[in-house]
């Protein structure tokens, strides 16, 4: 009998630190990492209780202006099933791209201003 292993694509904790000895973080926003490692910055908790509490489970979401993707993470979190945060700031577009890596790409981070963004999918929050 065959045993299968599963193998994650989560980066080793060396990867994470070095991402977080590296990089200059804004404080807007603090995000859970890996490993126990967070992007430092506020807890943003309450305000995701307000935002998404029995609104995202099964449900497709866009989060505008995701800063680091505290919201598009607590989302995939709180049972969406497809999630796409929207940054225009490069500086914090490459911090949430990172972090979304970090999380196994569960969820889906774009550079740009819904202005300009050509999304073939609707969302429903």
């Amino acid at each position: 009998m065959e045993t299968s292993v599963k193998v994650s694509s989560s980066p080793n904790i060396p990867e994470i630190e070095r991402f977080l000895a590296k990089t200059k973080f804004s404080g807007y926003q603090s995000l859970p990492l890996p490993g126990g490692y967070e992007i430092p910055g506020k807890d943003r908790s309450r305000r995701a209780d307000q935002v998404l509490a029995n609104h995202v489970d099964g449900k497709s979401v866009l989060d505008v202006g995701t800063h680091y993707g505290y919201f598009a993470w607590e989302a995939v979190q709180r049972g969406a099933t497809r999630v796409t945060g929207l940054e225009i700031d490069e500086r914090y577009y490459d911090v949430a791209q990172q972090a979304a890596k970090f999380h196994d790409d569960r969820y889906n981070i774009l550079l740009g201003s819904v202005e300009r963004l050509s999304l073939e999918d609707d969302f429903d929050v």
